[in-house]
């Protein structure tokens, strides 16, 4: 089972202070957030780079569901990630998941080696000699043993015949008269006709099939909504198929989801400049709906900018301010 070192200094420490002030939480979401990203790295980046992540990926590992560009910035900032070049890299790595990670690598090296040696000399894994004189005999008695005591009877089976012979009711192949009808072979195959061969399935092909005609008028008229957006933002008619109309289905039977709330969902989602690559697709609409949800509840409950009110100046004020820059004469 994978571990990480886990200090009790991290609930105290600095860089954990300032990640809570970064992103304005609490104590114990910096911790279980940290927790959750360095256990994914363990199985998604054994090393310890991040680079080839997007930070959707990253705020879905540490279970984030405010801006994700927000979260990246700020475990940089706090100390946690850092920004080598172009790579992107948990800090101090190999310092608390090393010892895992070379115990990993020691152990496949020894699979290898031992791989290496069975293909090297095959003579040494076989099985010993008297092994293999005894395995004949084994098999024998084990038959013999099988058949003692489980002997075939079949009396009470009305498909057997005891004096059917094959032989004697198939056709002469060598009579030149007529062949035998399909129906002659009937009774010496146990009432079938004829022995048909197995018809091989048709091979499935990646994707659904189904069609617009296989789906609720709600889920075609989604689906073209949906293309439009997509149209809209990239400025070309995706190609709609199949799955486009399984995976919207699945979103409202399966997911419960209110076809309004899709719609609202989709409008937000191609109104900002994060989402709209990310849910090209109704499938990646599917994977990333309770964050985009979340997202878009947040920025709903954000105040509005206060409009400008214009000052209540006087008459006189203006006037004054006038006669100033014309010296005077008004």
């Amino acid at each position: 089972m994978a571990w990480i070192e886990f200090h009790q200094t991290l609930r105290g420490h600095p860089k954990t202070a300032r990640l809570r002030r970064l992103l304005n939480i609490r104590l114990r979401e910096a911790v279980g957030m940290l927790g959750l990203l360095w256990l994914w790295s363990l199985e998604h980046a054994p090393k310890g780079v991040l680079t080839r992540y997007d930070p959707y990926d990253l705020a879905e590992a540490c279970d984030w569901d405010g801006d994700p560009d927000e979260l990246v910035s700020a475990l940089v900032r706090a100390g946690f990630l850092d920004r080598e070049g172009d790579e992107l890299v948990v800090h101090d790595w190999f310092v608390y998941a090393g010892r895992l990670i070379e115990r990993r690598e020691a152990n496949a090296e020894r699979m290898r080696l031992a791989r290496k040696g069975r293909a090297d000399h095959p003579s040494e894994h076989a099985p010993a000699a008297h092994a293999s004189r005894t395995m004949p005999s084994r098999a024998t008695n084990v038959q013999r043993t099988c058949d003692a005591r489980a002997p075939m009877n079949h009396d009470h089976d009305p498909n057997h015949d005891h004096d059917l012979n094959l032989k004697d009711r198939l056709p002469d192949p060598d009579d030149e008269g007529e062949l035998a009808p399909a129906g002659a072979l009937a009774p010496a195959l146990g009432g079938k006709a004829a022995i048909e061969p197995e018809k091989s399935s048709p091979r499935r092909t990646k994707g659904s099939s189904k069609g617009p005609e296989s789906f609720s008028p709600l889920v075609v008229e989604l689906v073209e909504f949906h293309a439009a957006k997509v149209e809209g933002y990239t400025g070309d008619r995706p190609k709609v198929n199949g799955d486009w109309y399984v995976e919207l289905d699945r979103l409202l039977r399966i997911d419960k989801r209110d076809a309004e709330d899709v719609r609202a969902t989709l409008e937000y989602a191609f109104r900002t400049s994060f989402w709209p690559p990310n849910v090209l697709k109704p499938s990646k609409l599917r994977k990333h709906w309770e964050t985009l949800r979340a997202q878009a509840a947040r920025d709903a409950r954000k105040p509005e900018a206060a409009p400008i009110k214009p000052r209540n100046v006087s008459d006189e004020a203006i006037f004054g301010f006038l006669s100033h820059f014309s010296g005077g004469e008004m």
